[in-house]
């Protein structure tokens, strides 16, 4: 990550929404109120951990989900992503009966889904 001629999951990303949107660096940098050079700091992987700030407003820049930039970044990391309750809770400010509720939903669909591989593999 960052090394030179290395660049990151989220600077791919983000230099394929540009180009697909037709922006040059110097326009989309424009349009977000940054210099070019953080823009291509970010696009080469010199910058790996962008501030959420910076993810949210190149999703409003290139309009898409900001969640599309923030999972590039974790690609790219070995730190633990937040729990799903951290998540669910973070998002859609939901109490914790609710979080609850959407965890079991979670576990039940993740435990379908092992049953099936290893119904996959056994002969």
């Amino acid at each position: 990550m960052g090394e030179k001629g290395k660049t990151t999951a989220v600077g791919r990303l983000i230099t394929k929404l540009r180009t697909d949107a037709e922006l040059s660096q110097y326009a989309l940098a424009a349009a977000m109120g940054i210099s070019r050079s953080t823009l291509m700091r970010l696009e080469e992987g010199t910058t790996t951990q962008p501030t959420v700030e910076l993810l949210n407003a190149l999703a409003k820049a290139l309009d898409v989900d900001p969640e599309e930039l923030y999972d590039a970044v974790w690609q790219d990391t070995t730190e633990p992503l937040p729990s799903p309750a951290v998540y669910f809770r973070s998002k859609y400010k939901l109490t914790a009966d609710q979080v609850a509720e959407l965890e079991a939903a979670v576990e039940s669909v993740t435990t379908k889904q092992r049953r099936t591989k290893q119904e996959r593999r056994s002969p």
